[in-house]
């Protein structure tokens, strides 16, 4: 068992690159102490970088929780057509190659730390992938006003000649249609099959909504939820705080 230090330490910040076996080009930002004790994956909301997050890692690294953020696959400085793939399949397996890249680094607790509707890349990833431990940040689990881009013969068509036209979802979401196609077919699917969670997983969120929501789609596991009163930058250290305190519990200080 460890325990997440409370004094402050320096931080040691990288940049870095790696190339997969299929060519693709990934670009990542880490933040860690000298000694960390536990370290958090984080994934992106679609239309962002990890770049944007530098607070909130520099915040988690002073506590020895190290902080790994990639540039998902059409986003920031990684590769492919911007806020575009070819599937979430995909963007589940580039999380997979990630994931082990940073356990060959880092002989630690793991934790995933999803933004918005990257949440849903993080519970594909966990039906088999393993970590100690997962961390939904405002996750956005129900896509409403959609399904003209997914039934009927015209949203064949839309997939076809549209494919990677890139859409705004609220909150500056930007993502191609095709994956925006994807993500509506995966939520069905984890209401028709639903989702055995095996791993401790903590919920921060602004809706009173998001109880029901995880209800559709979870067939069994116990979870954590923390409500966010007013989500912002005016919150965000409120949510670093209780990682950081469920992290602390989890790992078992």
């Amino acid at each position: 068992m460890v325990g997440i230090s409370k004094n402050r330490v320096k931080i040691s910040y990288a940049e870095k690159r790696y190339l997969t076996l299929t060519g693709d080009h990934f670009f990542y930002r880490s933040w860690r102490s000298n000694a960390p004790e536990a370290v958090i994956i984080l994934l992106h909301e679609f239309g962002e970088d990890g770049k944007r997050y530098e607070k909130r890692a520099r915040m988690l690294a002073e506590k020895n929780i190290a902080v790994y953020a990639l540039d998902m696959r059409g986003h920031g400085e990684s590769t492919g057509d911007r806020y575009h793939a070819e599937s979430l399949d995909r963007l589940v397996r580039d999380l997979e190659i990630f994931v082990n890249l940073v356990r060959s680094k880092e002989d630690l607790p793991h934790f995933i730390l999803s933004k918005g509707y990257s949440s849903i890349i993080a519970l594909k990833y966990i039906e088999k992938g393993s970590v100690e431990g997962l961390i939904l940040l405002h996750p956005q689990l129900k896509i409403e006003d959609m399904d003209h881009y997914l039934e009927g013969f015209k949203a064949k068509l839309y997939d076809i000649f549209l494919g990677k036209k890139i859409l705004t979802l609220k909150k500056d979401v930007k993502i191609s249609l095709h994956l925006l196609r994807d993500l509506i077919k995966q939520l069905r699917h984890f209401r028709k099959k639903k989702i055995e969670i095996k791993v401790p997983m903590l919920v921060i969120s602004e809706t009173s909504e998001i109880k029901e929501q995880l209800s559709t789609i979870i067939k069994s596991g116990e979870y954590s939820l923390k409500k966010i009163d007013q989500p912002g930058e005016k919150s965000w250290v409120e949510e670093i705080y209780s990682i950081i305190e469920w992290i602390n519990n989890v790992t078992g200080e």
